[in-house]
């Protein structure tokens, strides 16, 4: 299970249907805008969680994560039947974000990737420190196969998804109307830089505290945690919301 919500029902209904063993949990970097199921559903379940040691520190208390954990390392594989997962390090939205290869298939880009936009560098309260970082690892993952299906980790608006339902597209469709990877591939690294840092939404004081929940720090009681995490889910860089609307 990859990035989990809180609500854990549904990760454990879908397995027990499909006759499925949970066997890792894993969460593509510490979340800001949402509280994590991570560490709930691998005690539930009894199988282990991953994260890489980068997010296991609160960028802004500098104080280590209380939680259970494996450390992901880049590069590293996880057996997914016949199939595997490889973990590809993409330093830029935190300092441990982590996109995960399905073969040439699939690309789970957690927060770096959307369909229409891109992951915003300030939320660990460095942007000009980490937006540098952000850039690379978009280019990292920019040399991907153009064919491959890009699954990102949250949506804008519910019209960014397809026929079907899905929020999901090629690497090479991306590149030609997500606006971020446009300006990405038409600009030097200063001028993507100016790009990155002129389109940040506003900062959300509630996304420090739900690293503090991510990372074992805090324990809200329920109805704190949904205060706390409703309407947070703006990880995107501010065009993601003035196109949707919003």
């Amino acid at each position: 299970m990859i990035d989990p919500l809180r609500h854990l029902h549904h990760y454990l209904d879908l397995a027990r249907g499909m006759g499925l063993t949970i066997k890792a949990v894993i969460d593509t970097h510490g979340h800001a805008d949402h509280i994590s199921g991570g560490p709930a559903l691998a005690a539930k379940t009894g199988a282990p969680y991953y994260l890489h040691p980068h997010d296991a520190i609160h960028p802004i208390d500098l104080l280590p994560a209380t939680i259970p954990y494996e450390f992901i390392r880049d590069g590293q594989t996880f057996p997914a039947g016949q199939h595997e997962l490889k973990a590809l390090h993409i330093p830029g939205h935190t300092l441990g974000l982590v996109a995960f290869r399905l073969d040439d298939r699939y690309l789970f880009t957690g927060d770096s990737i959307f369909i229409r936009s891109i992951a915003r560098p300030d939320l660990g309260g460095k942007a000009e420190t980490w937006a540098p970082l952000h850039g690379r690892s978009l280019r990292r993952l920019l040399s991907l196969p153009g064919g491959i299906t890009v699954l990102p980790g949250h949506f804008s608006s519910l019209d960014e998804g397809d026929d079907t339902g899905r929020f999901a597209a090629s690497l090479d469709d991306l590149k030609k109307r997500n606006d971020g990877l446009v300006v990405l591939q038409r600009e030097s690294d200063e001028g993507f830089l100016r790009y990155l840092l002129e389109s940040l939404p506003k900062f959300i004081p509630e996304y420090v505290d739900i690293k503090r929940v991510n990372a074992g720090l805090l324990t809200p009681a329920e109805e704190d945690a949904a205060t706390l995490e409703l309407g947070k889910n703006v990880c995107a860089l501010s065009q993601a919301y003035v196109a949707a609307g919003g």
